[in-house]
């Protein structure tokens, strides 16, 4: 017992420590997200941008089509090449798309042969210039000899419209009855689709801010790098200047705290502050950690009262008081329960993971509890919301994209409808990595949440091992505890690792990998009764390693639910590993894929499994590995289906 009094305070010590250590990956993680959020209004507005342009290409390439088909019966003799010329014209000057667009062609001298208004046509284009003096129509035709197409921006005059506005234009050339053939669109239509998008990022940043708090005080606000509160969760702060606000009860101001922060990678800052219960008296002790990221120039905060901080650590100390001074069966019974108690959430948490990842949106968690788990339940549902509603306004895009597409001119309706169903491919599969990056972001704060109890249990029963004289029962009851949290500790790190977003391509070990898949989805197969064996010698490939173990999973999975869906027993999976031909075999004793089916279970939007299937899996499994530089096929043996990968 003398033992006991003798470490608390070095406990209590430690235990702020930890706790100051766990504000600050906590900032971390919260900074992460701030700078994700800035990234992605970049490559939004880079997105939309090159969207335009191949819209550009897309309709230039209809307007071609035009050319080739009456080029062809010129060619064939059934009408004469000065026929099919004009007629081609005529069609090419009737086109419209979008805001009132339209095509032109000109001849080899960049005489205008084809146009919107007619009143252009034989106009020479060598001696236009823009509203700015740039011989735009010139430089696209150099590109086109160069290249074949070009692009390039000028200022032209809006019709109807006062002033000039910023333009992209886009010319090919065309073997076609010698002729170039062009488009373009306004810049300034592009805006209001960016103003949406960045309006969106910018309120699911807010969400998350509002949704991340640390102990019973602590919260985060962002500062723009010249002293603006540009997210706070009190709304109104927001805008308000800090340059001007000083530190209660000294002559420094804010903001010069906040720039140290730029040559340091943090800096840590107390003061005293009011609380909301009393706003008059500025003699609360607060502790800020500022982080300052350059790329975004953005200071981001994290704050709490020191009194939360000293109470958590002084808990832990009374803690072990109150713990010792029981009886140590007793005591390692309560760790035991308190443990499977924090498993079971945990293991529930993860299996709703895998359905989320495997594109189910409409599982929910039903942990109600008044702790981190509960707050983590919360989260996680609230994440899901915010993903379902992603997912419900981008098929309402595609609605509104396929509806403009349907009325385009009746001869392009098959082309158009080709585009579209590209369209929605590559809307599906983005979907499909926005979750993955924000189940990234989601796990990474569980792996935080979690960390606290477990480090708290670790000390406990670390500590235990100090104290003379335990009964060997005692000591097996202790060493099967700290066993079971350093698998926990384990586990956890396993599945941040594998949903982690930023990952870079690396040579990599292919048994490792399918290991650590493997070991995130035994529990799913152990509760299915089916049997994984892997086997065969190691070899390593270039790319990312998650993206191969969502192969893996999408493939293993696929087996365990035809050997569930086939067999009452003996269900087994076998993985063969090949250094020799580089390739991965997996296979099962399932029954196989009806024949009528096999050939077609890789192609878009395709499933067997009826409204419980997402049609894009498989798919997803074939662009994948065909993106790593390998391939992947299917055939039926006498037992059962048999994947192979080959790279």
């Amino acid at each position: 017992m003398a033992t006991v009094f003798l470490i608390v305070p070095t406990l209590k010590k430690q235990a702020l420590e930890e706790v100051k250590k766990n504000s600050i990956q906590i900032l971390d993680s919260v900074s992460s997200v701030v700078e994700h959020h800035y990234s992605q209004l970049k490559i939004n507005q880079d997105y939309i941008l090159s969207q335009k342009k191949q819209e550009l290409k897309d309709i230039t390439i209809l307007g071609e089509s035009i050319l080739k088909y009456y080029h062809t019966r010129a060619t064939d003799g059934k009408i004469t090449f000065e026929q099919g010329r004009k007629r081609a014209l005529k069609e090419l000057s009737e086109i419209r798309y979008g805001n009132n667009n339209y095509l032109y062609s000109t001849n080899e001298e960049l005489v205008l042969t084809s146009h919107g208004m007619k009143k252009f046509i034989g106009l020479d284009f060598n001696h236009i210039k823009g509203a700015k003096g740039k011989y735009f129509a010139v430089e696209m035709a150099k590109k086109a000899d160069e290249y074949g197409d070009g692009f390039t921006r000028y200022w032209w005059k809006k019709i109807g419209k006062k002033g000039v506005f910023e333009k992209i234009g886009y010319i090919k050339k065309t073997p076609y009855f010698n002729l170039y053939i062009g488009t373009g669109i306004y810049i300034d239509e592009l805006q209001k689709l960016k103003k949406d998008l960045n309006k969106k990022l910018t309120q699911q940043l807010e969400l998350f801010l509002k949704g991340t708090t640390f102990k019973k005080s602590g919260y985060f606000y962002i500062a723009s790098g010249d002293g603006v509160m540009i997210n706070h969760p009190d709304y109104s702060l927001v805008g308000n200047q800090l340059k001007s606000l000083k530190v209660p009860n000294t002559e420094k101001y804010f903001f010069n705290e906040l720039k140290k922060s730029k040559s340091k990678k943090y800096v840590e800052m107390d003061y005293v502050w009011n609380k909301p219960e009393d706003l008059n008296s500025f003699i609360y002790k607060k502790r800020s950690w500022i982080k300052y990221i350059p790329e975004n120039d953005l200071f981001v905060v994290a704050t709490v009262y020191l009194d939360d901080l000293e109470e958590s650590a002084s808990n832990v100390g009374n803690s072990i008081l109150v713990v010792v001074s029981i009886l140590f069966l007793i005591a390692l019974m309560i760790i035991y329960f308190y443990f499977k108690k924090i498993t079971m959430p945990i293991n529930q948490l993860s299996q709703m993971a895998l359905a989320v990842r495997r594109g189910d949106l409409q599982v929910r968690s039903d942990i109600k509890r008044d702790d981190e788990i509960g707050i983590l339940s919360d989260e996680f549902n609230r994440m899901l919301v915010i993903l379902q509603e992603q997912f419900d306004n981008l098929e309402l895009k595609v609605q509104e994209r396929t509806k403009e597409l349907d009325e385009l001119n009746e001869n392009l309706q098959e082309e158009v409808k080709k585009a579209v169903l590209d369209l929605r491919e590559k809307d599906k599969i983005i979907l499909e990595k926005s979750k993955m990056e924000t189940m990234g972001q989601m796990v990474g704060i569980i792996a935080h949440q979690l960390k606290q109890p477990l480090s708290g249990i670790h000390i406990m029963i670390d500590s235990m091992a100090e104290i003379e004289n335990l009964s060997d029962e005692l000591q097996d009851v202790q060493k099967m505890v700290m066993n079971r949290v350093r698998f926990l500790s384990s586990t956890v790190d396993t599945f941040r690792n594998y949903f982690n977003p930023n990952k870079m391509k690396r040579d990599f070990s292919v048994r490792k990998s399918i290991q650590i898949i493997t070991e995130i989805i035994s529990s799913n197969l152990k509760n299915s009764d089916v049997t994984l064996d892997i086997a065969g010698d190691d070899f390593y490939i270039y790319g990312i390693d998650t993206e191969l173990q969502q192969v893996i999973m999408n493939l293993v999975i696929n087996s365990k639910d035809a050997l569930v869906e086939n067999r009452d027993k003996d269900r087994k999976i076998s993985i063969e590993i090949s250094s020799e031909n580089r390739e991965i075999k997996i296979s099962d004793n399932g029954g196989g894929i009806p024949d009528e089916v096999i050939y077609n279970i890789f192609k878009y939007n395709f499933t067997t499994k009826g409204e419980k299937g997402t049609g894009i899996g498989l798919y997803m499994v074939d662009m994948i590995i065909k993106d790593m530089k390998g391939d992947v096929t299917v055939h039926n043996s006498d037992e059962g289906a048999v994947f192979i990968i080959r790279f």
